[in-house]
């Protein structure tokens, strides 16, 4: 595989948008439910360890010598992104209690390391899901669908979580 300017660009662009803004995100909307005191271990190692793994994860993949055709070797960033982002989500659209809302930021802290595991684990292998989609017309307008009906409502959140969910139990099927 040969290296370029441009892609190595690329790879720095998706490293800030698919790494390091859920992160930074995460961090600042965690602490305001995370008490220190309270935390596993400190949060900004937890982001610190999610954005370094995603920058891993594409360095991996850059300089992959063997890909596989329509398949990725460990889950990419941006299914990372949403996984991690779609709790924070469910949280910011929902009138919840604040036992719930910390609840979905403990949640949110332990699925930020299981997100930067996955990234890394390179012998799963994660459905390219833009071109399952061109080659599936039906998937993408259900998955159009669904988004159009439920953006606007507290159902959004939850609708992108169990499409991440299952994106990351997808590998059980493709194998």
């Amino acid at each position: 595989k040969h290296v370029t300017f441009g892609g190595m660009m690329d790879d720095i662009a998706d490293g800030l948008s698919f790494c390091v803004a859920p992160a930074w995100i995460c961090y600042i909307i965690l602490s305001e439910h995370m008490p220190p005191a309270d935390q596993p271990f400190p949060l900004w190692i937890a982001v610190t360890i999610y954005a370094a793994a995603g920058f891993a994860r594409l360095i991996y993949f850059t300089l992959d010598k063997n890909p596989i055709p329509g398949f990725f070797k460990g889950m990419p960033t941006p299914a990372a992104a949403l996984f991690v982002a779609a709790p924070l989500l469910i949280v910011s659209q929902a009138d919840a209690s604040p036992e719930w809302v910390r609840w979905v930021s403990y949640f949110t802290f332990c699925q930020m390391l299981f997100t930067a595991f996955l990234m890394n684990f390179y012998p799963v292998k994660y459905l390219h899901i833009g071109r399952f989609m061109d080659r599936n017309p039906w998937f993408t307008m259900t998955n159009l669908a669904l988004i159009l009906i439920l953006i606007f409502t507290p159902w959004f959140g939850y609708l992108v979580f169990c499409q991440m969910l299952l994106y990351v139990l997808s590998p059980f099927i493709t194998w």
